[in-house]
């Protein structure tokens, strides 16, 4: 190609380029909490490099103050989703024992239920997957004051949130996954 043609004239060997230190990543996950962490480290499982950037500190806002209930029945839940919140309910201890066994950090995982407590008569049929007690209240919960007071068995899990949030941000690292405060410059 001819100089003063319509493409500019490549540059001279050994020429610094404006963009030589920049870093660059295949995608960017908004939000450091337990799902852009977890989407980060599916990401980089299948080959991706990740980036995570937070507002703040990652791990420390939304998912630290979750009440790590992992709920998938019960009417709180849209009908739409029942199928989905099942679906992942089902898959939640495989992936906590990878977070934990990747991270070396116990997330606390737990299967003893949730002993919902009836406002009215009639109301346990209205309850998605509500089971009766394994035993008399007074014999599940000692210390708790339950005079005339029904209550049904929902066989859901519960997390430590704290814990499910710091395995994840150390899988992540351990990963190659790079995590950046928001307040930090990329590529630090």
């Amino acid at each position: 190609m001819e100089r003063g043609g319509p493409y500019p004239a490549p540059e001279p060997p050994g020429r610094f380029f404006y963009n030589a230190g920049v870093r660059s990543w295949d995608v960017i996950v908004v939000g450091g909490g337990i799902i852009g962490l977890s989407l980060s480290i599916e990401l980089h499982k299948r080959g991706a490099s990740v980036l995570v950037v937070d507002k703040g500190e990652p791990g420390h806002e939304a998912s630290r103050a979750a009440g790590g209930m992992l709920a998938d029945c019960g009417d709180e839940m849209p009908g739409v989703l029942e199928e989905l919140a099942a679906a992942s309910a089902r898959m939640y201890p495989e992936f906590a024992l990878e977070l934990q066994d990747e991270s070396g950090v116990h997330v606390d995982l737990r299967s003893e239920g949730t002993l919902l407590f009836l406002s009215g008569p009639g109301r346990q049929e209205k309850i998605r997957r509500a089971s009766p007690l394994p035993a008399a209240l007074t014999e599940l919960e000692p210390g708790l004051a339950v005079s005339g007071r029904r209550a049904v068995f929902l066989a859901e899990r519960s997390v430590c949130p704290r814990h499910l949030t710091e395995a994840a941000l150390k899988a992540a690292r351990h990963r190659g996954v790079d995590i950046v405060p928001g307040d930090a410059p990329c590529g630090q």
